[in-house]
Formats: structure tokens, C-alpha cells, sequence
């Protein structure tokens, strides 16, 4: 980047160069926030799977047990 800067600064064009390089700054940073989610989606769909799973259970197992109690 100071590279960058540095040719902009001798030919006057630290302005444009300064865009370009905030241009693609700014892809390169949604194409790593677009990897990131695609692969988190996944484990949080697991895991709230999993905290419904636990519930259903938490409040399942005690009523099973309450009916095997009474007969």
C-alpha cells in the first residue's frame, strides 16, 4: 500500500489510487464476511438444533416418567 501511495504521490493521482485501493479493501472484506457466514450457518443451525432437542426433552422425560409412575 505505501508502494501504492508513493506512485500516486509522484504522478498526482493519490486520490484515484486511494479509491481503487479502498474499493477493493471493501471486497476483499465481503467476500471474507460472505465465506464466514456460509460456514457459520451450518454450526448455529447444529447448535440451536441441539438447545430445542435438550428442551423438548427437559420437558418430555418428566412427564414420561410421571405416567410410567401411575400405572
Amino acid at each position: 500500500m505505501r508502494h501504492v501511495v508513493t506512485i500516486g504521490e509522484e504522478d498526482a493521482r493519490v486520490d484515484e489510487l486511494l479509491e481503487k485501493i479502498a474499493d477493493r479493501m471493501q471486497e476483499e472484506i465481503s467476500s471474507l464476511l460472505e465465506a464466514t457466514t456460509t460456514l457459520l450457518k451450518p454450526a448455529l443451525i447444529m447448535v440451536l438444533g441441539g438447545a430445542v432437542g435438550f428442551i423438548a426433552l427437559a420437558v418430555l422425560l418428566p412427564m414420561l416418567n410421571m405416567s410410567q409412575i401411575l400405572q
